[in-house]
């Protein structure tokens, strides 16, 4: 998918341009001191910042048969593995390792720590990856589903000081619907 932005529009061009072969006109648009160009879309008339390229023919998002950020809003409301792992990566990558195999496994990464992380730092972070492989392992196994705001709770420090590493797979697997809203509430 080819993209356009207004930003990158060369700035002696005031009325129109020529993108990909059809003349689209610049709107202004008034912001604090300045103004803002805005490239006007052929299809519907409104000013956007990008135009995309679709079977040859310039449009807004709006205007696009598909939704095109429908690949980022499922990691989100899906409540499957994708913000999981996501998370885990993230989280790994801050301790340096990058290669991995699934289930993730803390022992077998034990004294993968860096040298200038504290011990209890590292033992944290690899608290809350196991925490997250848990639950990967819960919406896998027992069909559970978690959204961001679960997820954000069960990794919190507050909620994994309560514990030690062999209570957390199930306080995951055998909570209830409502336990973790309650507390979230």
């Amino acid at each position: 998918m080819i993209c356009y932005r207004a930003k990158t529009i060369p700035k002696d061009c005031t009325d129109t341009v020529r993108i990909h072969g059809a003349m689209v006109h610049i709107q202004r648009q008034k912001v604090g001191k300045g103004s803002r160009r805005l490239l006007v879309c052929p299809c519907c008339g409104k000013g956007r910042l990008h135009l995309y390229v679709h079977q040859d023919a310039l449009m807004c998002r709006e205007c696009l048969p598909f939704d095109l950020y429908q690949y980022r809003r499922n990691m989100y409301d899906s409540g499957g593995t994708e913000l999981l792992k996501w998370n885990m990566h993230k989280l790994l990558a801050s301790v340096g390792i990058h290669q991995y195999k699934y289930p993730f496994d803390y022992l077998a990464h034990a004294f993968d720590r860096p040298r200038y992380m504290p011990h209890e730092k590292f033992s944290r972070i690899m608290k809350k990856v196991q925490m997250l492989e848990n639950m990967r392992f819960a919406v896998n196994f027992a069909g559970k589903r978690f959204n961001a705001a679960e997820i954000k709770y069960y990794i919190s420090d507050e909620f994994l000081q309560q514990y030690d590493f062999l209570d957390l797979r199930s306080r995951v697997l055998f909570a209830t619907e409502g336990e973790c809203m309650s507390r979230l509430r």
